[in-house]
């Protein structure tokens, strides 16, 4: 072998080992990758059936009829007299021969004007079935106790005894009434009545 050829052979043995060990050096520092890099792998998406659209939030359907009592110019302090209002509206159905009744606490006695009422309200029409005036009698505090029937027959299905709760606290110089007891406050917030001084 010619002397030119082992210089060539060794030149390119040492190039080779210099490759070699020159990848080795560059993998142990991580300047090259020693296995080429996966891609981290994505957990697979399944598709999500469609899910049908959520029907709107369920409430109560609105009262046919409505039945509001009230002292329009406040409540009667201790020996005074104010007067009582009942408004009866047939808001869905026409009412036929129904019945209102306010029943009075021994604080309060009627002066002038009925307690009761029957009769018919057409559909979508409201009436003033009774006004009354009464006096205060009696302090302390009290419970008015609205009485209402519908024949359910006559009203396909819709009517029967109802009753409601009125409440009034009557003291010598003031009265406040309200559909909550005027002398409970809910949690601390304070319930809206009507007052007279």
């Amino acid at each position: 072998m010619s002397p030119k050829r082992i210089f060539m052979l060794l030149f390119i043995l040492s190039i080779i080992l210099l490759s070699i060990t020159g990848c080795t050096y560059l993998q142990e520092y991580g300047i090259i990758p020693s296995q080429p890099e996966k891609p981290p792998e994505q957990p697979e998406v399944q598709p999500q059936p469609e899910s049908p659209p959520k029907p709107p939030a369920a409430t109560a359907p609105a009262s046919p009829i409505a039945v509001e009592v009230s002292f329009p110019d406040g409540a009667p302090p201790l020996n005074c007299e104010a007067e009582l209002n009942c408004i009866v509206e047939a808001r869905s159905i026409s009412l036929k021969d129904m019945s209102v009744e306010i029943r009075l606490p021994e604080a309060l006695e009627l002066v002038s004007g009925n307690l009761t009422w029957v009769g018919d309200i057409a559909k979508g029409e409201q009436s003033e079935v009774i006004r009354a005036v009464v006096r205060a009698v009696k302090a302390g505090n009290w419970t008015i106790e609205v009485h209402k029937y519908l024949d359910p027959k006559e009203h396909g299905g819709v009517g029967g005894n109802f009753s409601h709760p009125i409440y009034i606290s009557i003291s010598e110089d003031s009265a406040e009434w309200g559909i909550t007891p005027p002398w409970y406050q809910k949690g601390g917030v304070e319930v809206p009545v009507k007052r007279v001084d």
